[in-house]
């Protein structure tokens, strides 16, 4: 009896228990926003996963003039996470304004809907006849 709300107490706890997918977002690496509005631009969060990383090297001795590729597997990088940071890391590059604010929801939207509005209609039956007539 004693042993089964043991059981469920440490089962709760468990579930519940905050954790982390990404630790370069937790306290030491991430730091908290002055306003305490938690809205990170690219650049923090890029600043934090840096520092991630320098711990894990020294932690490591892994010198930070050496080769990037030296002793890293093809797809696993230095440490979890590592390759999916990269990936994100250029794909979110591109798409931020240059103070690394992220443009917001209904910017994306307008300006989709603004390219279709610019953006001559073309008759189907011309675009593929276009695109299927022998070259040469």
């Amino acid at each position: 009896m004693k042993f089964k709300q043991i059981f469920k107490i440490l089962v709760l706890i468990l579930l519940f228990k905050s954790t982390a997918a990404q630790r370069w977002l937790q306290s030491p690496y991430l730091k908290s926003r002055p306003d305490n509005s938690g809205n990170y631009n690219f650049y923090d969060i890029q600043e934090a996963f840096q520092k991630y990383e320098r711990k894990f090297d020294r932690k490591n001795n892994i010198e930070a003039d050496a080769d990037k590729d030296e002793g890293v597997a093809e797809n696993k990088g230095k440490f979890e996470g590592y390759m999916s940071f990269k990936r994100w890391e250029w794909f979110t590059e591109q798409r931020v304004f240059p103070t690394g604010n992220y443009p917001s929801a209904e910017m994306i939207v307008a300006e989709y809907q603004n390219f279709w509005i610019r953006k001559p209609l073309l008759n189907r039956a011309t675009m593929f006849q276009k695109s299927l007539q022998p070259h040469g």
